[in-house]
Order: structure tokens, then C-alpha cells, then sequence
């Protein structure tokens, strides 16, 4: 069983586990005019945190001048509860974080758009635009962590956070997880979800008849999960079980749910047989329930197929909070757990019929993701199967790209194109073959690349629909999220367009793939700056090392524009006098698992391990591990592949690095072909990937990234 020892919040209904659990209990609405946000729609109702920018910072003791945004200040805030909750946890204890967010820093990018596109002066606050570096501001000084990474599936991000904590602890990948989100409100997602027609003017109303949409909140909330192991070990207080836990999609629209609830009714049935529960165990459904027409009807379909006559109760507390967006999940994973412990039904004035032991927590977000959690009491109630991990290898089975270089091909190994532009857009094939004339009209070009890529990898191993579409992207679709910020400067709030709010959010590239191949199952989108694609590359090999799936669509996108391109410049990622151009990636990689007759004359991921600060000694150990698990010698490694750009800043930690890792070993390069980007390692390991594949030599291959907060290794090799 997955123990729970640790809670933290901060909610429209207050700063803390105890305002919140009081304002709750009580049925208190936190929803009331917008006060924070500066917007023009003062009207519109919302569920804002009651507190300033000023007074978290004060809450914090976080110095005036230090960089930060809305959404870092409430994650901290619930981050510091929840670790002060769970108490001490040992230095040696292998502690992961993982955050959910959409929005990132948007609220304080909205506010310095003019000083960007003129090319001013560096607003350090403004690199902390990403999620990635949201996540990373969270953690900052909260805690000894071994990863941290970001979820980035719209308004199940952080209820997918807590899915994958919960694989990595059943998987021996940590003792101890972090797992939660934490979005502020801004007016960019404000505005985005008014030019979709689904806020309410007045107070929301979910499964109301005559309910009219949904009103947005904010909040961060946090649960540490960890094994029975440590938390026994250490005498910690068990607040409850995470007994069940699924995602699945609805594969059916960008932002709306299918009449038939297919992925709704798929995350239940798959939480409560992780559980080892039946429907009529459930003692209370904590739903979605956001007030929109189409959601609460698609879920109260999904909830009808799968408890039939016996529905048991269920209830929204969106009324009360907002909907909090890529925090919901985990803010209502904690009224959950109050309402174990304290044993009242969240969201309702009538008392619980029976004792509650088993709660049903749902969290849907656009592109039809969708998570279902089930929380527990009592760990003697349920049977929870013990996971298969059978010693299979991974291997790379295949992999298409478009980037710099020629698309879907290999000639740049014998003939590359060179660039001597600070900046250059990807080649792009004739997209024509992979996507319908309403598609190739509708679709930005990040996201047909996204389809290209996928579409032919696919085809070309017989695959219709893949066990699992997992994808690494540091922006999203750029182009999207700039058309929306620049509607704002010159038109104001009113002219969004919602076709450029659907498609910038970061899950819409694992989404389109669902969608267009009809593919119901596991689906994840991580968006961690550099380590994007290696985030989403640890999940992949998880869940095929835990033969949760047979095969892994795993994908690496991100595209770059002319403004973005001079952003970053800004503040020294790209753009310094000797480094290579910055470009773009498209990378669909599909992985299996194999047995060793299998495996043979395979390209294999012999090991993959993220970092988070990790010192010389650590990437060490770790490597002589992984060598030893890949029944490797250190001499037998023929090549180092490096992130290495030309940069003096960045190739100094390669030059410091690699020869106390890898002493006397040659390095390859590949950002000079393919220029830099947030998830061009992806482009790296195809690269080491075709290697491999073409000549008997290098016998294997070492993938190294770095990035200032983080650092993967990734070993590869092929057994002749």
C-alpha cells in the first residue's frame, strides 16, 4: 500500500489544512468578485486565494526583490505544509517532487509582453515564464529532493502527478514522493476559457439542471505519498492510503468530453482494479464536476456505466473553491482525506449513511485526459495486486524526425545542413499523407509536425493505437500561446481566440495523437524545461519495466519563434556569440519492452536516471550502477554524446565533467546539426540511435544532458 503522511493547501477557502477543512465543512464559498488579478472583467466571479502577492511573499519571509510568480508563491506555501505535516523525512530517502501546472508563470509573462518584444532590458522573473522553471522555483529551498519534474495535462496535471508517485514508489524508483500542483489565475487562461463560452456569470452550479458553466479559481496542493517501508521505519502518522489510481483518455475533442464518457468510465474502472475494490465499495465520489453542460453530463454518464442503480453519493466542491484548473486534483485529493478522517461528505449538507472507507476522486482536463484516484482509510480493506516486473529490456524499435535537418531521413549523417543564422525554423515534409484538408487548415505547424512524425512511426511498425503516448515538451505550441498574448496587447481582453487557446496548452500534443489514432489508453504530457523529454522518457521506461504496457509512443516537440528566440536570448539560453543556431524539434520514438533473444541486434536503453543538483560523486555512482546493470564496463563505451553548444557558459560543465566521468573517451556532438531547444536531446539520443543501428561501433553509447537544475543519464547500447 501507498501510505499517505503528509497534507498541505492554500485554496479560495484559505491558507491551510485547517482554514480549508473549516470553510469546507461548513459549505463556506470562497467565490466572489475578482479581486487580484488585474483584468478588465472585474464582473466575473472567481476563487481567489485571500491574499496579495505582498502577504504570500510575507508568509514566505521571501525577500521583495527576489524573482517569483503568483503560482511559485502558493505552491510554496502548500509544499511547505505538507513536509511540515509529514515530518522529517531521512536524508538518505530517495524524495521525488513532482508538480502539476498549465499556466506556469503566464501571470507575470502577461505583465512584461511589451518590455519582451521590445527587446529590453533581463527581467529574471520573466525566464520564470515555463512550467518547468515554476516547478523548479517551488522547490527551491523546500527540500533535499532526487527529482523534480512537471505534469503539464491541463486540469489533471496534478492528479496525474500523484498517478506517477505512486508508479515510482510500486516501482522501488523512490521511497517517498511529493506529489500535487499549484496554478494562479491569469488573464491569459481567464480570457482563454471566456472565448470557449464556458464560465458562468454568476455562481457555478454543477449537475444542476440549469447549470451554465464553470468559474475559475486558484490554489496549490501537495500530498506526500511514501511506502509502507519508510514510513513505518520512521514512525510517521498515516493519514490514509492511495489505494487506486488510473488515467486513460477520452480521445474524442481538444477541449470537449464524448457524449459515451470513454475515458471517464475507463480512469474508474482502471482505478478501482488497481485497487482491488468493487464499484460497491465506494463509499462517497468527490467528481470533477466543473458546471459546464457537456462535462457534468459526459461524467454522470460515465458514473451511471459504472455503478449502475447503486450510484453512491457524489458531489463537486467547485462550487466552493473555482475550479482550480492543473491544481484540482490534488486540492480535492485533500478534501478527501479530510472527509476520511473527519467522516463528512465534501460538498453536501446531508451526513454520510455509512462510515466512509473508500473515496472515488476524479480530475478531467482538455484533450480528453482524464484521472481517477481512489483513497482509502483503512490498508486491510483492500487487495491491491502486487505490480509484474519481469526482467525485459527496452528497446528503441523505431524513430522519425523533423528538424533541422532533412525530414524523415537520414542524410544528415552523410550530408548535413549548416546554418550560420542565430536562429532557423525546421524543414518541413509535405504533411499532405498524415492529415486530413480540415486538419491541415486547423492545425498549427508544431502540431502537424506532431502528427507527421507520429503517424508515420506508427504505420511504418503496424501499430494502430499504442499502449501509451507519453511526451516531453518544454512551450508547447509557442506559435499558439504568442497569437493569445499578442490579442491581448493590441485588442485587449476580449478578442482571444478560443482555436489558439485550445491548442496552446501544453497537452495538446499528446492529445491530437489520441484523438487522430483513437487511443484510449495511459496519457502524459511533462514539461520541465531541459529535461522535458528525459522526464517524459523515465515515465516511458517505467511503465514498460512495471509491464503496465507493451509498447510507449514517447515524443519530443517544441517549436521556436522569432519573438521567443529573442526572449531567451534575453537572458543568455540561446543566442551568445559562439553558439550554434537555435532550432526546432519534432522526435517520435517508439519503445517496447523485450525479452534478451529479443533484444538481440536491438538498440536498447540499458539505463536512464534523472538528477535534480547532482554532484560530481552522485552522477558517479549512478553510472557505475547503471553500468552494472547493463552488463557494461566502463571501456566499453565508445562514444560520450554531450549537450555540448558552443556556448562557453554551458560547455564548461561538459568540459569539467566529462573527463572525470568518462576519462580519455572521445565526445560526440549534435547540437551544431540541430541546433539548441529545450527537448533537442530527444534529437541526441535519435541521433546516438541511428548510430547504433548503422555500424557495429560504438558498442554503446552514453547520452548526457544538463541543465541548471537538473541532469539526466541515459545509457545505450546494442548487443551484436
Amino acid at each position: 500500500m501507498i501510505c499517505i503522511t503528509g497534507i498541505g493547501i492554500v485554496s479560495a477557502l484559505g491558507i491551510g489544512v485547517e482554514a480549508n477543512s473549516s470553510a469546507l465543512r461548513s459549505l463556506h464559498s470562497g467565490i466572489a468578485p475578482v479581486r487580484w488579478l488585474d483584468t478588465v472583467h472585474k464582473e466575473m466571479l472567481a476563487g481567489e486565494v485571500p491574499a496579495s502577492n505582498s502577504e504570500l511573499r510575507a508568509l514566505l519571509n521571501m525577500p521583495v526583490n527576489q524573482p517569483t510568480n503568483r503560482t511559485i508563491l502558493l505552491g510554496k506555501l502548500a509544499l511547505r505544509e505538507a513536509l511540515r505535516h509529514a515530518g522529517p523525512l531521512p536524508q538518505s530517502a530517495r524524495t521525488a517532487l513532482l508538480n502539476g501546472t498549465t499556466v506556469g508563470g503566464m501571470d507575470r509573462s502577461e505583465q512584461l509582453i511589451r518590455e519582451i518584444l521590445a527587446g529590453g532590458a533581463s527581467f529574471p522573473d520573466a525566464a520564470l515564464h515555463d512550467c518547468g522553471a515554476t516547478t523548479d522555483g517551488i522547490a527551491e529551498g523546500e527540500g533535499s529532493w532526487a527529482v523534480v519534474t512537471t505534469l503539464s495535462t491541463a486540469c489533471s496535471s496534478a492528479a496525474n502527478a500523484i498517478v506517477v508517485g505512486a508508479g515510482m514508489i510500486r516501482a522501488g524508483k523512490a521511497d517517498c514522493v511529493v506529489a500535487g500542483g499549484s496554478e494562479c489565475l491569469s488573464k491569459f487562461h481567464l480570457n482563454g476559457f471566456n472565448s470557449l463560452m464556458i464560465l458562468d456569470s454568476g455562481r457555478c452550479r454543477p449537475f444542476a439542471d440549469d447549470r451554465a458553466g464553470l468559474n475559475l479559481g486558484e490554489g496549490a496542493a501537495y500530498v506526500v505519498l511514501e511506502s509502507e517501508t519508510s514510513a513505518n521505519a520512521r514512525g510517521a502518522q498515516i493519514l490514509g492510503y492511495l489505494s487506486g489510481w488510473k488515467n486513460a483518455c477520452d480521445a474524442f475533442h481538444l477541449t470537449a468530453t464524448s457524449p459515451d464518457g470513454d475515458g471517464a468510465r475507463l480512469a474508474m474502472t482502471g482505478a478501482l482494479q488497481t485497487a482491488g475494490l468493487k464499484p460497491s465499495d465506494i463509499d462517497y465520489v468527490n467528481a470533477h464536476g466543473t458546471g459546464t453542460p457537456n462535462n457534468d453530463a459526459t461524467e454522470l454518464e460515465a458514473l451511471q456505466q459504472v455503478f449502475g442503480e447503486n450510484l453512491p453519493p457524489f458531489a463537486s466542491t467547485k462550487w466552493l473553491t473555482g475550479h482550480t484548473t492543473s491544481a484540482s486534483g490534488s486540492i480535492e485529493a485533500v478534501f478527501c482525506l479530510l472527509a476520511l478522517q473527519q467522516q463528512f461528505l465534501p460538498g453536501l449538507s446531508e451526513r454520510p449513511s455509512r462510515p466512509l472507507r473508500h473515496i472515488l476522486c476524479n480530475a478531467f482536463g482538455f484533450g480528453g485526459n482524464d484521472s481517477a484516484l481512489i483513497f482509502s482509510s483503512d490498508a486491510s480493506r483492500t487487495e491491491t495486486p502486487v505490480p509484474c516486473v519481469p526482467q525485459q529490456k527496452i528497446i528503441i524499435q523505431d524513430a522519425v524526425q523533423i528538424s533541422l535537418q532533412q525530414p524523415f531521413s537520414d542524410a544528415w549523417i552523410e550530408s548535413p545542413k549548416t546554418y550560420d543564422t542565430p536562429y532557423a525554423r525546421a524543414v518541413d515534409p509535405d504533411f499532405k499523407p498524415w492529415m486530413s484538408a480540415g486538419e491541415a487548415r486547423r492545425l498549427g505547424r508544431m502540431l502537424k509536425r506532431v502528427l507527421a512524425t507520429t503517424k508515420k512511426v506508427l504505420a511504418e511498425n503496424h501499430i494502430e493505437h499504442p499502449d501509451a503516448i507519453i511526451t516531453g515538451t518544454g512551450l508547447g505550441s509557442i506559435e499558439d500561446t504568442e497569437q493569445i498574448l499578442f490579442q491581448m496587447l493590441e485588442n485587449g481582453e476580449t478578442m482571444v481566440s478560443p482555436t489558439h487557446f485550445m491548442q496552446s496548452t501544453h497537452n495538446t500534443l499528446s492529445s491530437v495523437i489520441a484523438i487522430a489514432t483513437r487511443t484510449h489508453s495511459y496519457n502524459a504530457t511533462y514539461s520541465h524545461r531541459q529535461l522535458s523529454f528525459e522526464s517524459a522518457m523515465y515515465d516511458a521506461c517505467m511503465q514498460l519495466q512495471n509491464a503496465e504496457v507493451r509498447n510507449v509512443l514517447l515524443g519530443a516537440h517544441d517549436g521556436m519563434t522569432e519573438n521567443y528566440f529573442r526572449f531567451l536570448r534575453s537572458f543568455g539560453y540561446v543566442g551568445q556569440p559562439r553558439q550554434w543556431t537555435a532550432g526546432e524539434v519534432a522526435v517520435s520514438f517508439l519503445l517496447r519492452g523485450a525479452d534478451a533473444s529479443e533484444a538481440k541486434g536491438q538498440v536498447e536503453i540499458a539505463g536512464h536516471r534523472l538528477f535534480h543538483r547532482p554532484s560530481l560523486a552522485e552522477l558517479k555512482q549512478a553510472l557505475d550502477v547503471m553500468l552494472h546493470d547493463g552488463g557494461l564496463r566502463l571501456s566499453d563505451i565508445g562514444g560520450v554524446l554531450t549537450g555540448v553548444n558552443g556556448s562557453a557558459d554551458n560547455d564548461t560543465y561538459y568540459n569539467n565533467v566529462c573527463p572525470r566521468l568518462f576519462p580519455g573517451m572521445r565526445l560526440i556532438l549534435y547540437k551544431h546539426l540541430f541546433g539548441e531547444n529545450y527537448t533537442v536531446s530527444a534529437l541526441g539520443m535519435y541521433a546516438a540511435f541511428r548510430i547504433l543501428q548503422r555500424s557495429p561501433l560504438p558498442a554503446a553509447l552514453l547520452l548526457f544532458n544538463n541543465s541548471e537544475a537538473g541532469a539526466s543519464l541515459t545509457l545505450l547500447k546494442k548487443e551484436l
